[in-house]
């Protein structure tokens, strides 16, 4: 590999405008390196990029990829959002389940509320009303809104 070329020092006279630019770095393809040295923030952020396809093509399995390690290793957000992703996956939604589950165990509101879901729609479980209902009565009570507008509609179609 070739060392980054050096601007010689007479070229620190020339103006701005006409001197060599450094070219900015990579940050998607520097999160992503970070995450595959066992960072769990890069982890997080560079799924995110690739989930939206930021500074670059949307990129699902490997998103999935760089959060299955953190997932693994106990991380709730990283469970959340492997869950989350999976469980909207036509044919992933029981693999999903099982990392909400994971994380609602640790306490985090929206994969209780997910959960809620999956229960109360038959995906990816058994549908059971009266489970979906108490786990979407914790997540509204934990301060997910949408968990709250969800009980809503369930009561209405009682």
């Amino acid at each position: 590999m070739k060392a980054p070329a050096r601007m010689p020092r007479y070229a620190t006279a020339i103006p701005f405008g006409l001197a060599a630019r450094a070219v900015p770095r990579d940050e998607r393809a520097e999160l992503i390196a970070s995450a595959r040295a066992g960072s769990v923030e890069a982890a997080l952020a560079a799924a995110a990029m690739l989930f939206a396809g930021v500074h670059g093509a949307a990129d699902l399995p490997l998103a999935l990829d760089l959060l299955r390690g953190p997932a693994e290793r106990g991380v709730a957000e990283a469970a959340l959002m492997l869950g989350g992703v999976l469980w909207s996956i036509a044919g992933r939604e029981a693999e999903g389940v099982t990392w909400l589950t994971g994380a609602a165990e640790r306490g985090v509101a929206e994969a209780i509320y997910l959960l809620g879901l999956a229960y109360l729609r038959g995906q990816g479980v058994t549908c059971d009303l009266p489970l979906a209902r108490a786990l979407l009565v914790r997540a509204a009570e934990a301060g997910v809104a949408d968990a709250q507008a969800e009980l809503d509609l369930v009561e209405a179609g009682r």
